[in-house]
């Protein structure tokens, strides 16, 4: 399992390395979010990438380094996008791209060597390697989004997104309680359409309560990328409908989404 997911992983860096090797400087400065461009969306994978080599490499140097990278974590978007700038502000995007490219492989290339069970120190929370993983392609992936969507470009599908959908069905119970709130007493089933057209299904099949739909809606909205009142997901049920208010696959306090409406994205190409 660990082999697959960290060919996934490098995949989905690699795609991001791709898309943004060709960018003009003024595409570098497009916003893709309140006070974030597309600069920082790869400056935030830096250093975030920088830390989990850390963390992999010296889980006691990691716990001393914590506070610094908490504090930064814990302002949220913010405070993230701030510590990218305040390291790396003098390089221009290709530089960036160019530091940020190793770190991606060496990360890639020490979780490979890892056990699925190993434990990983993170912000608040201890993982598996195999959680980790799949934590860290699924921030990629949302990174990436924000820089697809700024660019107004329709990203290519692929069946990674089941490691972002499973974490999302794995992380039910704790997006409640990260809320204060009591979580139902089982997760909703889940029936999403795959890109190549299977179907991948978590739970039992009920009529009371499920969310169906495609992978990519799903995988939006779990990574807070779109509300899902703006996909084409079926929520039946009060538990799946609260559910799909505040799902998030990452660990971790709760990350608000955009609102209904607040990030519908024209694309201006035809896609893949």
């Amino acid at each position: 399992m660990m082999r697959t997911l960290c060919a996934d992983l490098r995949s989905e860096y690699e795609e991001l390395a791709n898309l943004v090797a060709s960018l003009t400087p003024r595409q570098w400065e497009v916003p893709t979010g309140p006070g974030r461009t597309v600069w920082d969306e790869i400056a935030v994978l830096l250093t975030d990438d920088l830390a989990a080599i850390d963390a992999l490499r010296d889980a006691r140097a990691f716990a001393r380094d914590l506070r610094e990278f908490a504090d930064h974590d814990g302002e949220g978007p913010r405070g993230r996008t701030a510590w990218g700038r305040e390291l790396y502000g003098e390089l221009d995007g290709a530089t960036l791209v160019a530091e940020w490219r190793p770190v991606a492989l060496q990360l890639t290339e020490r979780l490979l060597h890892c056990s699925a069970d190993d434990p990983v120190p993170w912000v608040g929370r201890q993982l598996t390697a195999q959680a980790f993983a799949a934590h860290r392609l699924a921030e990629c992936w949302a990174h990436a989004q924000d820089i697809w969507d700024a660019l107004h470009r329709r990203r290519p599908q692929s069946a990674r997104l089941l490691h972002i959908a499973g974490l999302a069905v794995a992380q039910h119970a704790a997006t409640f309680r990260a809320r204060g709130e009591a979580a139902p007493p089982a997760c909703p089933y889940v029936e999403l359409r795959a890109p190549d057209g299977q179907l991948w299904h978590w739970g039992t099949p009920t009529l009371d309560e499920s969310v169906r739909g495609n992978a990519l809606d799903f995988c939006l909205v779990a990574t807070r990328r779109r509300h899902a009142a703006d996909t084409l997901l079926e929520i039946v049920g009060p538990g799946a409908t609260a559910w799909m208010e505040i799902v998030q696959c990452f660990g971790g306090p709760p990350i608000d989404g955009p609102g209904r409406g607040e990030r519908r994205v024209q694309y201006t190409d035809n896609g893949a």
